[in-house]
């Protein structure tokens, strides 16, 4: 965080051409791309060899007092289920308590921030869409959930599915939730294809709390 990157392969590029920068970083598996960074007023190469990234988007961690850690950086296909596995993991050491941290994190798989809801809730609403017609779709949480109680940690950068957790949660009364005003990403889009190849985004429907506040 906070480094620059100058030149891709010896081209410059400013501000303005940050897609064609990045489309210039990617590139076959095992081959070589050269990067020019600034990092704190210095200029450094480095030379990066390309890979598959695969993101951890679950971390854990013990707190004093026997409290434990779980942080969700993301909502990728698999976060729930590594959220199951810590989940389970400190349920099985019986901490105190659980801090979920969701700072910072911008969202993701919808789908997989309704299935953590479901784990930290209990039956409910966890939060409904209505399109521009007026028709709303619920998405709910089943009975059962975590004995352990948790607090949920929200910032300014938390967005679109770490929303829609966090609505669920403070609008069932179900966990504590501490921080700043959360970043109201509260929309979905859908991707259009027209005739000539091109594509267009279209908002489709808008995000409602259980208790019917726009997120």
């Amino acid at each position: 965080a906070g480094d620059l990157i100058l030149e891709v392969d010896g081209k410059a590029y400013m501000g303005e051409d940050l897609e064609d920068a990045a489309t210039h970083m990617k590139g076959e598996a095992g081959t070589q791309v050269k990067l020019l960074v600034e990092r704190k007023s210095k200029e450094i190469p480095f030379t990066i060899t390309r890979a598959a990234v695969s993101d951890i988007s679950v971390s854990t961690k013990m707190l004093d007092d026997n409290i434990g850690y779980i942080r969700i950086h993301s909502f990728l296909s698999n976060t729930a289920e590594l959220f199951e596995d810590a989940l389970s993991e400190m349920e099985k050491k019986k901490v105190a308590g659980l801090v979920i941290d969701l700072r910072s994190n911008g969202g993701g798989m919808v789908d997989q921030s309704v299935q953590i809801a479901d784990m930290l809730m209990d039956e409910g609403t966890i939060v409904y869409m209505e399109d521009g017609h007026g028709k709303q779709t619920y998405l709910t949480s089943k009975e059962g959930r975590t004995k352990l109680p948790y607090v949920l940690l929200v910032n300014n950068g938390s967005a679109s599915a770490s929303e829609i957790l966090t609505a669920g949660v403070q609008g069932n009364h179900e966990g504590t939730v501490m921080g700043t005003t959360t970043y109201g990403k509260g929309i979905t889009q859908q991707m259009m294809k027209l005739k000539n190849g091109d594509g267009v985004e279209i908002t489709i429907s808008q995000y409602f709390s259980p208790t019917g506040k726009i997120i």
